[in-house]
C-alpha cells in the first residue's frame, strides 16, 4: 500500500514536472498539494516562466489591440479620403472578418454613409451571436444594437422630429450615457444634448492638434445670450448634408462673432470658419469633405457654447 502511495506521488510529480510552467491559479495550489514537501519544492523550482497557453492567449491580446488600432487608423482614414473605394474596400473586410468586434466597427460605418439596410443586416447577424458572448459582452453589444437602431430611425427622420425620437428614448439613452465605459456612451450623451434634454459639456472633448478644447458650462458673464444660444438658437441644417451647410444664427449680434469648427469624431480639427457680426446665416461648402460623421463647433468670445453632430454624405 505504502509503496502504491509512493508510486502515485512520484506520478502525479512527474505529470506535474512534464506540464510546467504550470497555469497561474495551479501555481497557487502548490503548496497545497498531498505530495512529500521535496516533491512540493522541486515542483516550484520549475515555475519559471509562463505557462504557454498563458502565454499564447496575452501574444493573442497583443495582436488583438493592434488590430483595433489599425482598424481605427483605416476607419478614419477612410471617413476622410474623397476616394470612396478605399472605404469599401475596409467594408468588405470588416464583413469578412468574423471577430464581432470588427461588427461594432462596421456598423457605425454603414450608418454614417447612409447604407441604412445593410446596417440593419450587420445587426441582425450581430444578434444572432449574442449566445456566443459572455453575460457582460452579451449586455453591452445589446445596448450597442439598440443605440444603432436608434441612430438609423434618426437619420432617416425629419429634422423637425428627431427631437421627439430623442426625447421618446431618454431613459434608455440617460442610462448609457451614464456609464461611461459603455460602447456608445458619448454617443448616447451627444443625442440627450442634442435635444435639450440634458448637458454633456464636461464630457465632450473637441481637441485641436495643439491643445485639448473642453466644451464647458455657461459663464455668468454671457448668461443671457448662452442660455439663448442653448435653448435653440443656433439651427444647423440641413442634416445629413451633401454640399452646403447652413448655421443660422437666431440670437443677438454679439453671438455672431465668433468662430465655427469642424471636428472629425476623432477629435481632429479639420476646418476652421470665421464668424461674424453679419453672418446671421453662414453657408459652409463641404463639397471636398469626405463621407462620415463630424462635429461642429460653435464659439463665442472664445467659449465653446454649442456642439452638433453632422452626417456628411454624397
Amino acid at each position: 500500500m505504502r509503496d502504491n502511495r509512493i508510486l502515485n506521488s512520484v506520478k502525479k510529480r512527474d505529470v506535474l514536472l512534464a506540464n510546467s510552467p504550470l497555469p497561474t491559479r495551479a501555481k497557487a495550489e502548490i503548496d497545497n498539494l498531498n505530495l512529500p514537501q521535496s516533491y512540493i519544492n522541486q515542483i516550484k523550482q520549475y515555475q519559471v516562466g509562463i505557462y504557454p497557453r498563458e502565454l499564447k492567449e496575452q501574444e493573442l491580446e497583443a495582436l488583438q489591440a493592434k488590430k483595433e488600432n489599425i482598424i481605427g487608423e483605416l476607419v478614419n482614414t477612410c471617413l476622410n479620403d474623397t476616394n470612396s473605394e478605399n472605404l469599401d474596400r475596409l467594408i468588405q473586410a470588416l464583413k469578412q472578418d468574423d471577430d464581432y468586434k470588427s461588427k461594432l466597427v462596421l456598423i457605425p460605418l454603414l450608418i454614417s454613409d447612409g447604407r441604412y439596410n445593410k446596417a440593419q443586416q450587420q445587426i441582425q447577424k450581430l444578434e444572432q451571436r449574442l449566445n456566443e458572448l459572455s453575460p457582460d459582452v452579451q449586455t453591452e453589444v445589446e445596448n450597442f444594437i439598440e443605440l444603432q437602431n436608434l441612430n438609423i430611425t434618426l437619420a432617416q427622420t425629419p429634422d423637425s422630429l428627431k427631437n421627439s425620437v430623442i426625447i421618446a428614448n431618454t431613459a434608455y439613452l440617460t442610462a448609457l450615457a451614464a456609464d461611461e465605459d459603455a460602447l456608445g456612451s458619448v454617443d448616447a450623451a451627444l443625442l440627450l444634448q442634442e435635444a435639450g434634454v440634458k448637458k454633456y459639456y464636461e464630457r465632450i472633448a473637441l481637441p485641436d492638434e495643439n491643445s485639448a478644447k473642453l466644451i464647458s458650462p455657461v459663464g455668468n458673464s454671457n448668461a443671457n445670450t448662452m442660455t439663448d444660444i442653448q435653448s435653440g438658437f443656433i439651427n444647423i441644417y440641413p442634416n445629413p448634408v451633401k454640399d452646403k451647410l447652413y448655421i443660422e444664427i437666431l440670437a443677438s449680434e454679439e453671438v455672431c462673432d465668433g468662430v465655427i469648427e469642424l471636428y472629425s469624431m476623432e477629435g481632429k480639427l479639420i476646418k476652421q470658419f470665421e464668424l461674424n457680426e453679419q453672418d446671421c446665416v453662414k453657408t459652409i461648402d463641404i463639397t471636398n469633405f469626405a463621407t462620415g460623421e463630424y462635429m461642429i463647433n460653435v464659439s463665442c468670445n472664445g467659449e465653446n457654447i454649442f456642439t452638433k453632430k453632422i452626417t456628411i454624405i454624397k
